[in-house]
């Protein structure tokens, strides 16, 4: 529903067709490298183990993390989205909104066809 009120369009990719998807491949390779081949081996069995770890990376790579992606100028995902939030105005009909954040995020994503995160 909110894909047809933003005007955006879904896209899927085809199944087996790893290279119409490589920005988040390319992802699930970091995180098999910089998080899960560091679980040791006896906890690699435990899901809780497992989602620990996972949630701990996941905070490091977008709050400390420096990115080297296009546009990213060596910031981390926090710092990109928290410069691009304060340099745009957002629309009254969203103010207040409990998830500004998202909205303009998405407002931005759909009016520039592009990411603002610039990846």
């Amino acid at each position: 529903m909110h894909i047809l009120i933003l005007y955006l369009t879904l896209i899927r990719n085809r199944v087996n067709t790893p290279e119409h998807n490589g920005k988040v491949e390319r992802l699930h390779r970091t995180v098999e490298e910089e998080c899960l081949w560091r679980v040791p081996r006896e906890q690699q069995n435990s899901l809780q183990a497992v989602n620990y770890a996972l949630t701990q990376h996941t905070l490091w790579y977008n709050s400390k993390r420096r990115h080297l992606g296009y546009k990213m100028n060596k910031l981390t995902p926090q710092q990109k989205i928290e410069d691009w939030i304060i340099n745009n105005q957002t629309s009254p009909e969203f103010s207040g909104e409990v998830n500004e954040t998202l909205i303009l995020y998405i407002i931005a994503s759909s009016q520039n066809d592009c990411n603002p995160l610039g990846s």
